[in-house]
């Protein structure tokens, strides 16, 4: 059997030692959306950013393939809260894609359930999302209407949550205020736990945590605060970007680029440079050395505290001690199937 053709869909700048354009403000490495997000963001403060990916494509989990005229996405499905330019995460994607990232609506139906024999939908908005709910659970209606409500406490208590543990100490008592007045008790509970305080209706339960692959933990694990967010961030429907996952680097490049930084594929870092307890640069695999005030890792913690960093590098091993007691999450397979036919036909 033959190796597949490789796919023609590339994103990014191929490195060469010869292309380089220091000196950088900073260097990110790898080109997820946040490492991409990070380099735009920073290059609309003035900055000059590259940003080093090891693969032949940049995006991360937001690239696609392509393989006998099919085109696949590797991970975006969809995203929730695009369809108001005044949300939140529109506001961000319209700032680091200075608007050139458009978004197209998914059918108002954009979740579908299989439950034993049962399919259960799950459609856009929040009064049409309970009313569906609540056709399919008769007897269920305040479990439903508890959970919605649920749903906005976590929402509201999230600021004062984050800003306290993200703020240096002396900053964050206030927020820590907040949280503990703001955050209902359930917050740090399981999703299970806090969904059976609810109802005992199980297939209920499980229609409500259809969504737990988002966050790669069954419903006895996961905790509730995480459950919630996702939940509440496709609450009004899901997006998808216009001309397929891959837009989103492609439009978040250009930003980078306008700060005089660049975006390289086939980019292997092999060393995060270390001098007097500070990140000073980064080794590639070629033997080059990269030199900049700062160095921001979007490798992953595994990669950044178990590869990159070298062993003097400042409480590494304090580090790697915490890494340590981290547990898997669920595993997944996605499996592509391409279909010749039209959308009509194969409905």
């Amino acid at each position: 059997m033959s190796s597949p053709t490789p796919s023609t869909l590339r994103v990014g700048r191929r490195y060469r030692a010869n292309r380089l354009d220091g000196p950088y403000d900073a260097i990110v490495i790898g080109s997820g959306i946040g490492g991409l997000t990070a380099a735009a963001c920073l290059s609309k403060m003035g900055k000059k950013v590259i940003v080093l990916e090891q693969h032949y494509t940049a995006g991360g989990f937001t690239h696609s393939y392509d393989r006998n005229g099919y085109e696949w996405d590797v991970g975006v499905h969809y995203i929730g809260d695009m369809g108001a330019k005044h949300t939140l995460a529109r506001r961000l994607f319209d700032y680091v894609t200075d608007g050139k990232l458009q978004w197209a609506a998914m059918d108002d139906h954009y979740d579908r359930l299989f439950i034993g024999d049962r399919q259960i939908d799950l459609v856009a908005g929040p009064e049409a999302f309970a009313k569906e709910l609540k056709s399919q659970f008769p007897g269920e209606e305040q479990a439903i209407d508890s959970y919605l409500d649920y749903l906005s406490l976590v929402a509201k208590a999230m600021p004062g949550v984050t800003l306290a543990k993200v703020l240096p100490n002396l900053m964050a008592g206030p927020f820590r205020y907040l949280a503990r007045r703001k955050a209902p008790d359930f917050l740090n509970r399981t999703t299970r736990e806090v969904l059976e305080t609810l109802t005992g209706n199980q297939e209920l339960i499980a229609a409500l945590t259809g969504q737990w692959g988002d966050n790669g933990l069954v419903p006895d694990d996961s905790s509730f605060i995480i459950h919630a967010l996702i939940a509440r961030h496709y609450l009004y429907g899901g997006y998808y970007p216009v001309g397929g996952a891959s837009e989103m680097a492609k439009t978040i490049i250009p930003v980078i680029q306008q700060g005089g930084g660049e975006v390289f594929t086939y980019a292997d870092v092999k060393e995060i440079l270390v001098e007097n307890g500070k990140a000073v640069g980064v080794r590639m695999a070629d033997g080059q050395a990269i030199h900049a005030p700062a160095v921001i890792s979007n490798a992953g913690v595994f990669n950044t505290f178990g590869t990159l960093l070298p062993d003097h590098a400042p409480h590494k091993a304090f580090y790697q001690n915490k890494l340590g007691q981290v547990q898997r999450s669920m595993a997944s397979v996605c499996l592509y199937i391409g279909l010749q036919d039209t959308a009509e036909n194969l409905a």
